[in-house]
This record gives C-alpha cells, structure tokens and sequence, in this order.
C-alpha cells in the first residue's frame, strides 16, 4: 500500500467507515509509515478539537427571538418564495437544444480523458473498486 493511497482516504480511514479487511490494511501500513502515523494522529486531534469547540459553542439567547422578530416584521412579499413558472419549450426549440447539451456532455466527459500509458489515474472510484476487488476471506469466498 502507498502512502497517497492512505492519505486519499484519510478522511473515512479517521470516522471509521472502511470495511474490517480495509480497514487492517491500513493500519499495517500505518504502523510502518511514521509519515502516516503522523497524518492519522494530526487528523484524529484536529477532528477532536472541533468536535469539542463545536459543542461548546452558545448561541446567546436573545438571537431565537431577534430573528423571529425580523421575520415577522419583513414585508410579506418578501416573505413569500418566488414561484417558478415552466413554459412548454416547442419541439422545434426542443430537439437542437438537446443536441447541443448531449454534445457538450460529451466534450465535457471527455476532458481529461488520454491514452498515454504512463498517466495513472488518482480517482477516489478506482482506489475504491482497487481494495474491494481483492480475494475476499475464506469463510465468504464460497457461496
């Protein structure tokens, strides 16, 4: 395992929400990398800290009622959400418009997109379907 690897995942490795076989992966390697040793203890007190500050945060008293006051006192068209009106859009109008937005979904989805194979790929899906995809434990591997 590489340290990006878990650094990328940091996030769900730290809240706990990695599967058990994932999960011990990434503590063996942990407990190899002082470098991620520190990154996993940086994020666990960072999310502490504001774990603790956010509960300790009061709202004053007064705000409730500040607030409710100004509501009440602004004028009702104010008050009202806009209402948002849909008109029939002709086939005519319809068909090119529909072209051109599947067109530039295309183009769009198609950025990035290369065939050089020295380019390897960061994305969150492909580390994901990478972990899962491994031989899965004796007792579940058979159904």
């Amino acid at each position: 395992m590489k340290c990006d690897l878990v650094q990328r995942h940091m996030g769900a490795l730290v809240d706990g929400e990695l599967d058990p076989a994932t999960q011990i992966e990434f503590e063996r390697h942990i407990e190899a990398c002082a470098d991620c040793q520190e990154l996993v203890e940086l994020d666990r007190v960072i999310r502490h800290e504001l774990r603790a500050r956010a509960q300790t945060t009061v709202t004053p008293s007064s705000l409730e009622e500040r607030v409710r006051l100004a509501l009440q006192q602004a004028p009702a068209e104010q008050r009202r959400a806009p209402i948002v009106t849909i008109s029939p859009v002709p086939l005519k109008q319809a068909v090119p418009m529909v072209a051109a937005a599947a067109a530039l979904f295309m183009v769009v989805g198609s950025v990035g997109v290369t065939d050089d194979a020295n380019v390897t790929s960061a994305s969150m899906l492909e580390d994901v379907v990478q972990l899962h995809s491994s031989q899965l434990p004796s007792d579940v591997a058979e159904p």
